[in-house]
């Protein structure tokens, strides 16, 4: 009975390792969700497919990675965004560090829309592992990109997939 605990508990690390820690695409349909905005207006996945392509950025107010990550992807916010590029920035502060979020996002004029994630839940249901993780989806909700950590030069490498999809919508 134990062993087969362990081995159940090994294969489902494994398959969550594939998933969050691929790097590419996963084929895989992304989780639909809403969140509030900081705004505080509601946010729907669903009813934002088929615009375009979609970056998810998770990301904390407390994680240095992110925000550089963050800050190094708005020349491709820019560039794609009027082709129907939509850049979220997934926050997952707690009560204790959410009122750091508006200050972060002034500092360094981050145009993304943000949304707050206060209790995890979509950090769970894309499985997400560390912040910063982030996820590319096509206009038809399929998951074709994640990567966890930032090192200079992921932006190049987010650039060129959105690129793609947006060359491919045309």
């Amino acid at each position: 009975m134990r062993q087969s605990i362990i081995i159940k508990t090994a294969m489902n690390l494994v398959l969550f390792s594939l998933f969050a820690f691929s790097g590419g695409g996963t084929n895989a349909k992304a989780p639909l969700f809403s969140l509030k905005t900081l705004s505080g207006e509601n946010y729907s996945l669903e009813s934002n497919l088929g615009k375009g392509p979609i970056v998810i950025s998770f990301w904390a107010t407390w994680c240095g990675p992110c925000i550089l990550e963050m800050k190094k992807l708005k020349k491709t916010h820019d560039k794609y965004s009027p082709a129907g590029l939509q850049m979220l920035a997934v926050s997952i502060d707690d009560n204790k560090t959410q009122p750091q979020i508006p200050s972060v996002i002034r500092t360094y004029k981050l145009p993304y829309t943000v949304l707050l994630d206060g209790n995890k839940d979509v950090y769970k249901a894309f499985h997400v592992a560390n912040v910063p993780q982030i996820f590319i989806i096509d206009a038809q909700g399929n998951i074709v990109h994640n990567h966890q950590g930032y090192q200079r030069g992921d932006e190049k490498k987010v650039e060129a997939i959105v690129a793609k999809l947006i060359g491919d919508k045309k």
